[in-house]
């Protein structure tokens, strides 16, 4: 997931690679593919509810992509099998601070 105050300071260097819209058309596919939000692992329009453990975080394309079908119908695995994954994405808030100088406003 990209933080928006780094998202507005890629944004302000690289406009069409960061580009953000209303539609499909108006975004940037990679960027969108970022995008994080929560996921029904038994989707809400099967009976599923908002119990922590019917809940993940998916990215774009896996959460919407998926649409109303069940993990088993698009033969993905239950998530809650593997360990959750830690790494290094700092959602690009490196873009936020430049070497040696105080943060970049990202309001700018």
């Amino acid at each position: 997931m990209i933080v928006k105050g780094a998202h507005r300071i890629f944004a302000k260097f690289c406009p069409q690679e960061a580009r953000d819209g209303t539609t499909n058309e108006d975004k940037h596919f990679g960027l969108t593919t970022l995008a994080a939000s929560i996921d029904h692992l038994l989707p809400y329009s099967r009976g599923g509810t908002n119990d922590d453990r019917n809940l993940v975080t998916a990215c774009g394309p896996c959460q919407f992509g998926r649409n109303q079908w069940t993990l088993e119908e698009v033969e993905i695995e239950d998530p809650w099998k593997y360990p959750a994954v830690i790494d290094e994405w700092d959602g690009l808030t490196r873009l936020m601070v430049m070497k040696g100088r105080a943060p970049v406003d990202p309001n700018v």
